[in-house]
């Protein structure tokens, strides 16, 4: 892959890939990391997708990286002792 191709992928696909992590995993930092691992394997391996295929595999892999990321939980907590459900104190 040369990188001008690298380039046009990256540019094509970030945007979609970092929505699709922080709607996952609720933290911008977390997604980044987990789109640029993405693309980080990407120019790693040589066993890359065909371009029509290329927004499919990623979509995917942020997917299931999301997924392993962490165990793949989130527990959000409530602090029900500070909530006044719409009451004024």
């Amino acid at each position: 892959m040369t990188k001008k191709e690298f380039e046009d992928i990256y540019r094509q696909h970030y945007a979609k890939m970092y929505r699709l992590a922080r709607t996952m995993l609720y933290d911008a930092d977390e997604s980044k990391d987990v789109v640029s691992d993405i693309f980080a394997r990407l120019l790693r391996d040589s066993n890359r997708p065909q371009k029509n295929q290329m927004e499919g595999y990623l979509m995917t892999a942020v997917r299931n990286r999301c997924r392993e990321f962490d165990g793949g939980i989130r527990i959000t907590v409530l602090d029900l002792d500070n909530t006044h459900y719409g009451n004024k104190k």
